[in-house]
């Protein structure tokens, strides 16, 4: 075996050691950057940046309630936060330690305290703490997560949803019948075709109109829904 070849054999190996522990350890190894693909400068700032200029690109204005689905340690909410009137950010992240780290870390004088956002932890979609919204995001969280899931957070987010409601998800286009078997898992892959997605989006009062990859860092396809 090459030099070459070895080395990505002991890179696949402490990966798939590393995704066998708890969120919370796969987190201490990795950091509050690395953990949701954010290792690097760019894809750090440049990909939050680049969520939030097409946000606003869509007419994202700070007096929208916004719905941050999968928020983890603030990438697009250090940009968001700021933007909004205080009040109107709201996000939801399984991972708590993330919200944490975020605030601690990624929010500068004391934005928080002035903007308020509100956040809650949960891996249920109960979105109960964000009593409605204008527009709602879950960028690159359906990669990671598996059908029923998917289904599960159409089925409570309609729950808070209004006929304005406005909802921007991300995916990986592919054959989902590779995907990973078991649960969701926020360091595995899960790929689907757009009818599929669109499919669970109609059965829970959802439109769905297809925007392409529209230069994505990982090559994620955008949709937006319209509840109806």
């Amino acid at each position: 075996m090459g030099l070459l070849n070895f080395t990505k054999v002991i890179t696949f190996l402490s990966r798939k050691l590393t995704n066998s522990k708890e969120p919370s350890e796969r987190i201490k190894i990795r950091g509050h950057r690395s953990f949701i693909g954010g290792g690097t400068s760019e894809a750090w700032y440049g990909h939050g940046m680049f969520v939030y200029h097409f946000l606003i690109k869509n007419g994202l204005k700070s007096t929208d309630k916004f719905l941050d689905i999968g928020c983890g340690s603030l990438r697009i909410g250090q940009y968001i936060i700021p933007f909004l009137e205080t009040g109107n950010y709201f996000g939801l992240e399984p991972e708590k330690v993330l919200i944490e780290k975020g605030l601690k870390n990624e929010l500068k004088f004391n934005i928080d305290q002035l903007k308020k956002p509100s956040f809650t932890s949960n891996y249920e979609f109960d979105f109960s703490f964000c009593p409605e919204y204008d527009v709602a995001l879950a960028q690159s969280v359906f990669s990671h997560l598996t059908i029923n899931d998917i289904k599960k957070c159409f089925i409570s987010l309609k729950k808070i949803s209004k006929k304005s409601s406005l909802f921007y998800y991300t995916y990986f286009d592919g054959d989902s019948s590779w995907n990973p078997k078991g649960s969701s898992h926020a360091n595995k892959t899960w790929k689907y075709k757009y009818d599929q997605l669109k499919n669970v989006a109609s059965e829970n009062g959802f439109s769905s109109e297809y925007l392409g990859d529209l230069g994505h860092k990982a090559g994620q396809k955008f949709v937006v829904c319209k509840f109806l």
